[in-house]
């Protein structure tokens, strides 16, 4: 979900570049990021027989509080298309970390922006 910072941003963004040509367009590479938790979650609901303990282990389900994570960072442009995917070591995200953010792009995003050809890059 987009909050109200990053829909003004994109709203700015169109603005500035309302009047490019297709072949500007070309040139651009869009990147997101997403993260997944590594683990299945269950809606189930296991009720135990009156009169037993919630805490008797026999109907007590398991969880985990701090599931496991991967986060998935793709790009694509007008050019080639999709750029490809990078997948963080488990549990590594960029959330605010401007260092892991240049440091995965430029280890790892760079190679699709030269063979995209692009000249403009938007995450």
């Amino acid at each position: 979900m987009l909050s109200e910072a990053m829909k003004k941003k994109r709203l700015q963004f169109c603005k500035k570049y309302k009047d490019w040509t297709s072949d500007q367009w070309q040139k651009v590479m869009f990147s997101d990021g997403s993260t997944f938790r590594l683990i299945r979650s269950s809606s189930k609901i296991i009720h135990g027989p009156s009169g037993v303990s919630r805490y008797d282990p026999q109907y007590a389900m398991k969880t985990v509080k701090h599931p496991e994570s991967i986060m998935v960072l793709g790009a694509f442009s007008g050019y080639k298309g999709r750029g490809g995917l990078y997948f963080l070591p488990k549990n590594i995200t960029m959330k605010g970390s401007n260092y892991m953010y240049i440091k995965v792009l430029r280890d790892h995003m760079l190679t699709f922006w030269n063979i995209h050809k692009c000249d403009l890059f938007y995450s």
